[in-house]
C-alpha cells in the first residue's frame, strides 16, 4: 500500500469554498483522503465531515 502525507499551512484554516473544492477535487480518487487537525482525522471527501 502507498501512503502519501501532505502538510498544508494556512493561518485562516480551511473555510466554506476551499473545503468544497478541495472535497470536490478528493471524490476524484479511488483514494481514502483524510484531513487531520488537533488529533481529530476526518473524511476529506465530505465536507460534512
Amino acid at each position: 500500500m502507498l501512503r502519501s502525507e501532505v502538510e498544508i499551512i494556512n493561518k485562516l484554516g480551511l473555510h466554506a469554498r476551499a473545503s468544497s473544492k478541495f472535497t470536490q477535487l478528493a471524490s476524484r480518487y479511488k483514494s481514502d483522503i483524510f484531513i487531520s487537525r488537533n488529533n481529530r482525522r476526518v473524511n476529506g471527501k465530505s465536507i460534512m465531515a
